[in-house]
C-alpha cells in the first residue's frame, strides 16, 4: 500500500485543508500544486456563519451552498483514510471553487464587498498556478510538456502491431497515456508495484500477474529511451541498458530475447526530459530520436541462483524484519532482498518512499526520498532488543506539516 500522501497523526489529517496551501511539492501530489481555496472557504465559511448569527436574515439561497460546504470537508475523511492522494479527490477539488463563489454570494455584504472577495480569491490562485505552470515545458511530471492531445504522440502504425500482444513497463511512471494508441487487445502490466517483493511465493495480488505472462503468445518491454542508454551513432539500446532491463525482469522469470530486435517508436511531444539530459551527454543527445523502447522478452527463463548469505547480511536481514514488525506502516513485511550499500546493507520500501540502511558498524539508519541524508534512528542490537513499538512518525523528510518538515 503506498502511504505517500497519508497523513502520521490526527493533527497531520486534520490540518491538511491548511497544508494543501502551502508551497510545497509532496504535500497532495508530487508537483508543487499550492491550492489556496480550501483555506479561503473555511475563512468565508466562518463570516457567513457570523453573520447568520447576527443579522438571522430569511436567505434561501444558503442552504445549498451550507450542504456542498458540509460534504466537501466531510470527504476529506474517506479521502485522507485511504489515499490522501490529490488525483482521487478531484471531483472535490473542482468543486470547491464554486464553493468558495457561493459564499462569498450569501455574505451581508455589498455587491462590491463580494466582488472585490471574489477578486482576491481568484488572483491569490491565479498567482500560484502562474508560480507553479503545470503547463510549461518539462516543468510537469514526467519531463513531458502539458501541451496537444494526445500527451505522448508515437510514430507508429497500429495495423503493424501485433494486437495480441503483452507490453511489460518496469517504471514507476506507467504508460497508461500511451495505452490507447495500441489495439484494444493489447495488455499492459507493470512489475514496478512489485519492486522488492518476494515473488516467488504464491500471492494473491502476483498470481494474476504469472498467469498472464504465462497465457501471453507476444511478451514485449516497453520502456522510455534514454540517451545515455543508447548506443553511440544509432537508437538501439546498449549493454548497460540491457543489463537494467534484465535486472529488473530477472525476478519475474523474463529477459531481454537474445539476439533482441528493439525498436524505437520516435516521440516528438517526449523530448528527453532535463533529468536525462547532461553536460556530460548533451552532444550525444542531440544526436538521438526521443520516444519508446519495443524489445521482445522470453519467458520463462531461469531465476538467477541467490547470492549466499553472509553473517553481514543475515544480521541485517533480523534488523530489517524487526523493523517491519515495529512499524509495519512504513516498512510492509514480506521482503527477503538485502541489497549492498557503500557502507552496509539496505532494503527499500517503495509504498512509503523510504528504505532502511545498516552500516557495518552496527547503526541503523533511515532514508526518506525527501530528506537530504539518512537519519540515525539506532544501533542494531538496541533494535533487536525491543520489545515495544517504535514512534515511526517523526522520519525527517516527512514527519509534520509542509512547513515543519526538516531535509
Amino acid at each position: 500500500m503506498i502511504i505517500r500522501f497519508m497523513a502520521d497523526t490526527w493533527r497531520d489529517a486534520v490540518m491538511r485543508p491548511l497544508a494543501m496551501a502551502a508551497p510545497n511539492s509532496w504535500v497532495y501530489t508530487e508537483i508543487f500544486a499550492p491550492d489556496f481555496r480550501f483555506v479561503f472557504a473555511l475563512g468565508l465559511a466562518v463570516a457567513a456563519l457570523i453573520a447568520m448569527s447576527i443579522y438571522k436574515r430569511p436567505n434561501a439561497d444558503r442552504w445549498p451552498v451550507l450542504i456542498l460546504l458540509g460534504l466537501t470537508f466531510l470527504s476529506f475523511v474517506p479521502w485522507m483514510a485511504t489515499s490522501g492522494n490529490g488525483r482521487y479527490f478531484m471531483p472535490y477539488l473542482v468543486l470547491v471553487g464554486p464553493l468558495c463563489i457561493g459564499l462569498v454570494n450569501i455574505l451581508s455584504c455589498t455587491k462590491g464587498m463580494k466582488a472585490s472577495i471574489v477578486l482576491l480569491v481568484l488572483g491569490m490562485q491565479g498567482f500560484a498556478l502562474f508560480q507553479n505552470n503545470p503547463w510549461k515545458p518539462f516543468n510537469s511530471w514526467g519531463g513531458t510538456p502539458w501541451l496537444d492531445a494526445p500527451y505522448f504522440s508515437i510514430d507508429v502504425d497500429p495495423k503493424a502491431i501485433d494486437p495480441n500482444t503483452t507490453y511489460i513497463t518496469v517504471t514507476k511512471l506507467s504508460m497508461s497515456l500511451l495505452a490507447p494508441q495500441f489495439p484494444a487487445a493489447s495488455r499492459w502490466v507493470n512489475l514496478s508495484v512489485f519492486e522488492g517483493s518476494d515473488v516467488s511465493k504464491p500471492s494473491r495480488i502476483y498470481d494474476p500477474v504469472v498467469k498472464i505472462l504465462g497465457v501471453s503468445t507476444s511478451l514485449k518491454l516497453f520502456q522510455r529511451s534514454k540517451p545515455q542508454w543508447m548506443q553511440v551513432g544509432t537508437d538501439q539500446p546498449n549493454q548497460i541498458a540491457l543489463n537494467a532491463f534484465n535486472k529488473d525482469l530477472q525476478p519475474h522469470r523474463l529477459a531481454i530475447k537474445v539476439p533482441t530486435d528493439c525498436k524505437l517508436l520516435a516521440s516528438k511531444s517526449q523530448g528527453f526530459s532535463v533529468l536525462q539530459v547532461t553536460s556530460d551527454n548533451a552532444d550525444e543527445a542531440s544526436r538521438h530520436t526521443p520516444g519508446f523502447w519495443i524489445c521482445a522478452l522470453e519467458y520463462p527463463v531461469a531465476t538467477a541462483l541467490k547470492a549466499q548469505l553472509t553473517e553481514g547480511s543475515m544480521k541485517a536481514a533480523q534488523v530489517f524484519e524487526k523493523m517491519e514488525s515495529l512499524c509495519p506502516r512504513f516498512f510492509p513485511p514480506g521482503q527477503t532482498m538485502v541489497d549492498t550499500h557503500p557502507s552496509g546493507y539496505s532494503r527499500a520500501y517503495p509504498g512509503s518512499d523510504t528504505s532502511l540502511i545498516l552500516k557495518q558498524d552496527g547503526d541503523l539508519y533511515v532514508k526518506n526520498e525527501l530528506a537530504l541524508d539518512p537519519e540515525k534512528i539506532g544501533q542494531a542490537d538496541e533494535v533487536l532488543n525491543k520489545r515495544q513499538s517504535m514512534d515511526c512518525t517523526k522520519f525527517r523528510g516527512r514527519s509534520g506539516l509542509p512547513w515543519e518538515r526538516e531535509i
